[in-house]
């Protein structure tokens, strides 16, 4: 009974608020057409004017909705959209261009930028790009487009455009160092082969042909290690499409594999720790070189040491992510120069890594594939007793 008793109450109230609002909404229309006839000169019991009035209260609100959604469309923008008149008065700017111009000091001298070039523009009727940099709270590159707005829309206002070119800068920048990198990396092995064949040609005793064959080989292999590590690079930037589960222990595994005749042959232990039995989704043949390029890493790092020295490697859980760790009892890095590892061609000791016959790149594949695969890599090191790699791989990996 005290069931039946509640729901009739809800009834009540909803028939009341329902009624309070069919009231409220009533006299908001009843007032608009008043003001529409007032505004008209019409009577307000003249069918003809209460028609015309609805009709164009109507045509207000549809413009008014679609006025909304255009301002919605350029408060989304991803790109500064500015309106500036042709007296210089900035009369529009969209929450991108706004957060351009509430910089504390370079915000109000490009804000004066903006307006003196939609003035120009506006006056001349003829379109115009400029850059600009502005330097806080860092370094960007801005492109700033003005152009004559259409008489019809606003007059004769200027439409002016910003935007962010650092990122595209930045990668071409990048694209330009790499290439740059590339043919001198290749260019050393090529001229030492070009001397050596001549060498070789020249040479009239036996002993002098083997040792520069032997150069010869030692040269060609090196500038086929760089090749090798470009088309890697080039590889691990389109990963993401195929994945499978792959098992951590099988990635563990098959690195050891690759690198344990080496390490004998350099008389480095190579110390497998604890491998957590948990499955991923990636791409092995990837994962295994990244986990390869690390092993190879250290023991070219701790074999040069006086004493013998040892790498430990293995994985185990840390939240929500498997981490694949390689630790050696190298000669450790330097601490202005482990954020910069990662970096393409980059070597701490360019002498030792020639002679290793490192290519500079094997340290940016391994931060390809951990960010290809939803993850991280770090370096922890100490000068004179070793580093340790860590790759980071969610175990869940985020989908987009």
């Amino acid at each position: 009974m005290t069931l039946v008793i509640i729901v009739l109450v809800v009834v009540a109230l909803w028939a009341v608020v329902a009624a309070v609002w069919n009231r409220r909404q009533k006299e908001l229309v009843e007032r608009d057409l008043a003001s529409v006839h007032a505004a008209l000169g019409l009577e307000p019991s003249d069918p003809n004017g209460a028609r015309a009035a609805r009709q164009l209260k109507a045509d207000l609100d549809e413009s008014q909705a679609r006025t909304s959604a255009y301002m919605a469309a350029l408060d989304g923008l991803p790109v500064g959209v500015a309106v500036v008149s042709p007296n210089g008065t900035l009369q529009y700017a969209n929450p991108r261009a706004t957060s351009f111009f509430d910089r504390p000091h370079e915000g109000s001298v490009l804000a004066s930028r903006v307006a003196a070039l939609g003035q120009r523009v506006s006056t001349s009727d003829v379109a115009e790009t400029i850059e600009m940099d502005v330097h806080e709270p860092d370094r960007r590159v801005l492109a700033i487009t003005a152009i004559p707005a259409p008489p019809a829309s606003v007059g004769e206002s200027a439409f002016v455009y910003l935007e962010d070119l650092s990122e595209r800068r930045r990668v071409d920048a990048m694209r330009a160092d790499f290439v740059a990198n590339a043919s001198h990396e290749l260019k050393t092995p090529l001229g030492a082969l070009s001397l050596l064949a001549e060498a070789l040609a020249d040479a009239e005793d036996e002993e002098s042909r083997v040792r520069l064959g032997q150069r010869l080989r030692a040269e060609a292999a090196r500038m086929a290690n760089v090749i090798d590590d470009v088309v890697q690079l080039a590889e691990t930037q389109s990963l993401g499409s195929e994945y499978e589960p792959v098992s951590i222990v099988d990635v563990m595994e098959d690195a050891e594999t690759s690198v344990r005749s080496r390490a004998r042959r350099r008389g480095i232990e190579l110390i497998r720790s604890d491998v957590v039995d948990q499955v991923v989704l990636g791409d092995r043949v990837q994962l295994t070189s990244a986990v390869t390029n690390l092993l190879n890493n250290a023991i070219t790092y701790t074999a040069v040491k006086e004493e013998p020295g040892s790498v430990r490697f293995g994985a185990h859980l840390d939240g929500e992510f498997v981490a694949l760790f390689v630790a050696d009892t190298g000669i450790g890095i330097p601490a202005r120069y482990t954020d910069r590892v990662f970096e393409r061609f980059f070597r701490v000791d360019r002498a030792r890594s020639r002679e290793s016959g490192g290519t500079g790149l094997g340290l940016s594949i391994v931060r390809n594939v951990a960010l290809a695969h939803g993850g991280t890599v770090r370096v922890e090191s100490s000068v004179g007793e070793g580093s340790t790699f860590t790759i980071e791989l969610p175990i869940t990996p985020e989908k987009e």
